[in-house]
């Protein structure tokens, strides 16, 4: 996943705030919108957030690339999620 700067500090403490989101590629930040759906792959974002547990719904595009569609809601702990960030889905 591409995380911004912004978020190290998250990355650091395992800190994560509802709606806090995460894509797979830096274009998404960089590109207007309809420009950057085209090369998003996967994205995430925080639904719930504690010290124990981090809750975040999986996104994908849609076939013609024009909204992100709901996939799948996962939790596990913050430790998990940063691993998650940082070397993907296992």
């Amino acid at each position: 996943m591409c995380v911004p700067e912004c978020f190290r500090n998250a990355l650091e403490k395992g800190t994560f705030a509802v709606g806090d989101v995460f894509y797979d590629t830096a274009k998404a930040y960089e590109l207007p919108w309809g420009d950057a759906l085209k090369h998003i792959g996967t994205c995430m974002q925080i639904a719930q957030a504690s010290a124990d547990k981090v809750t975040f719904t999986i996104y994908a595009p849609n076939k013609e690339k024009t909204k992100l569609v709901q996939v799948s809601t996962k939790s596990c702990s913050p430790a998990d999620f940063t691993k998650c960030l940082k070397e993907g889905f296992q």
